[in-house]
């Protein structure tokens, strides 16, 4: 068993190592020389490792009664890193709440002002880009680097996929984490916006137009048009983007737009 006199005494290594006390308890001495108490146990047949705290704030007596607690965890059945960590996250929601909690908070705030294809995305980019990385982090522990972090595997998981180099879609990531922190700071959790300082750290693409049709391209467009054999809605569409100038967007999102254009029919005069 340990003592304060033994544990003074040792020394650090080359590499880590560990001196027991009893009921799983033990010291770990790294190479820095810090002293950092360590709990072994097995839960469900797996080894596993609890850290306790750092030696001398953390005293001998203290880490034998810590061991007791954990010990009496299992006996319930209870794993002590999970109970550890559902605590921390009870704490943190009691607090300010992780991001991923003001994040949904947030969503859900705004349902009945934004329309059901503005949630879906911002839902989706969420779900892939920024979740993994700070969705379960204290949101007033998240700041620039983190923030960053998240923009660089955005755009590294679209550059991946083949669509794009991603600069657009972590401009739009860092975006919509800011609305997150926006709300965050009206709800008093945070008093600075982490994504400010990033908003010249991604340089928008330059964008290359599609050069227009020559007249002879044109003549074979609107003749190919009134044969085409997709849908009718597709087709029409086509067709009154060319005549009226208005942009794809403008043209699914008109009331009821598709659904007329796809029973009604337009043919092109053939220069």
């Amino acid at each position: 068993m340990l003592n304060d006199l033994k544990i003074k005494s040792l020394k650090p290594r080359e590499e880590l190592y560990r001196v027991a006390d009893h009921s799983g308890l033990c010291i770990e001495i790294r190479p820095s020389g810090s002293k950092f108490w360590r709990y072994r146990y097995r839960f469900l047949t797996k080894a596993k490792m609890l850290t306790i705290g750092q030696y001398p704030e953390i005293t001998l007596a203290y880490a034998r009664l810590k061991t007791m607690e954990y010990r009496e965890q299992l006996a319930k059945g209870v794993d002590p890193i999970s109970h550890q960590k559902k605590e921390r996250l009870e704490a943190i929601k009691a607090n300010n709440g992780t991001f991923l909690l003001v994040a949904n908070e947030f969503m859900n705030s705004r349902k009945t002002q934004q329309s059901k294809e503005w949630e879906q995305r911002r839902s989706s980019y969420f779900e892939k880009d920024v979740y993994p990385l700070i969705g379960n982090k204290p949101i007033h522990e998240i700041d620039s680097i983190d923030i960053k972090n998240v923009l660089d595997s955005t755009m590294a998981r679209i550059k991946k996929s083949g669509r794009g180099t991603g600069e657009v879609k972590g401009i739009f990531v860092r975006q919509i984490i800011g609305e997150v922190m926006e709300y965050a700071i009206i709800t008093k959790r945070i008093s600075i916006d982490p994504t400010y300082i990033l908003r010249s750290y991604i340089k928008q693409p330059e964008v290359t137009h599609a050069r227009p049709l020559t007249e002879s391209e044109k003549r074979e467009l609107m003749s190919k048009l009134n044969t085409y054999g997709g849908s009718t809605s597709t087709r029409n569409a086509i067709k009154v983007a060319t005549y009226t100038w208005l942009r794809s967007i403008e043209i699914r999102r008109g009331k009821n737009c598709l659904g007329i254009l796809a029973s009604i029919s337009i043919d092109y005069p053939i220069p």
